[in-house]
């Protein structure tokens, strides 16, 4: 529901905690919701912090045949918006 998020603030919390995985995880996940209107030079920077290190985007992805996404060295679910419609119907 979220349409436009402000790049330099989201990138200030990024920034604050010096975290590879996070900056694969948040590159990745926001790069499914182009409707929050962030620029390709965001998810450049990101890409720029993600180091070498290949990852699971959730220890849980281990056993469902993830894919990997190259741009992002990460293992993650084929489509994962597909995957979030999923999970918003279980029962709580």
């Amino acid at each position: 529901m979220v349409t436009i998020v402000d790049e330099r603030k989201l990138e200030t919390y990024l920034g604050f905690h010096h975290n590879q995985f996070l900056y694969q995880k948040a590159g990745y996940i926001l790069s499914y919701f182009p409707k929050m209107k962030l620029s390709k030079s965001f998810f450049k920077r990101c890409h720029s912090h993600i180091g070498k290190s290949i990852r699971y985007l959730s220890m849980d992805n281990r056993w469902e045949n993830p894919i990997y996404h190259a741009f992002w060295q990460l293992y993650a679910p084929e489509d994962l918006l597909k995957t979030m419609e999923q999970g918003a119907n279980a029962d709580v």
